[in-house]
């Protein structure tokens, strides 16, 4: 293995916290009030990502789902971050797609828009996964989103890494119920990589402003301005 280089990770406190996302730029969920967050940069040595892992893509035996909270069950033996999955959207929205882990406990989250038929898109996630069984990737969306899924012709488990060395997709799922599906939902393509972070700097402070104060309105008629004729509020016809 060589080094991989620098990568950003984003967390929402100062110390510990939880990692919120990793890239050059952080997305925010919508904000409804002024938040902090806080950029590290670190140095990663290890294996260049693999592509290609899970099923590939759609095959003959695709159809159209729509269910909120379906997606696949993964077992994980090794640390991995999985960068980004594809999807095929035949509806427009927003996508969210949710971590889990084998508790139901959500582990991270991310959204993008998407346009009908535009399938392939790949979905950035860079969700960091540490060993444990059970984790659960799943759409989110709501309402949900009409993806295409294989239900039938797969070939569970698929391997994740080379020789399966990060674990396995076990199986299709339903949300936190304990019953599995031999359909594929929805994420192909999953490109996965090996890392481990050797060196890391402090802490910087980014600010997310929300100003969502309005402008009080004019004190007096004298203040007030409109179009056409009328002087004051008064005069205005509803």
């Amino acid at each position: 293995p060589g080094g991989i280089g620098n990568e950003v990770y984003w967390y929402d406190a100062q110390t510990g916290g939880n990692l919120v996302a990793v890239g050059p730029t952080l997305e925010t969920p919508v904000l409804t009030a002024t938040t902090s967050y806080w950029a590290e940069e670190v140095y990663i040595e290890g294996e260049a990502p693999l592509s290609g892992q899970g099923k590939p893509a759609p095959t003959g035996t695709s159809s159209l789902g729509s269910t909120l909270n379906y997606g696949l069950q993964f077992d994980a033996s090794q640390s991995f971050t999985l960068n980004s999955v594809d999807v095929y959207p035949t509806a427009s929205g927003n996508l969210e797609i949710s971590l889990f882990d084998s508790a139901g406990a959500l582990v991270q989250s991310t959204s993008t828009s998407v346009t009908a038929n535009s399938g392939p898109v790949t979905v950035q996630l860079n969700f960091l996964i540490t060993p444990g069984t059970g984790y659960r990737l799943l759409q989110t969306s709501n309402p949900s989103l009409a993806l295409i899924r294989d239900s039938s012709g797969n070939s569970f488990p698929y391997s994740l890494g080379t020789a399966g060395n990060l674990g396995t997709i076990t199986n299709g799922t339903y949300g936190t119920s304990t019953l599995n599906s031999s359909s594929y939902y929805y994420f192909y393509n999953w490109t996965v990589g090996v890392g481990q972070v050797l060196c890391q700097s402090d802490r910087v402070e980014a600010v997310a402003e929300v100003n969502n104060t309005l402008p009080a309105p004019p004190a007096g008629d004298a203040a007030q301005q409109f179009c056409g004729n009328e002087n004051t509020v008064a005069d205005l016809d509803v």
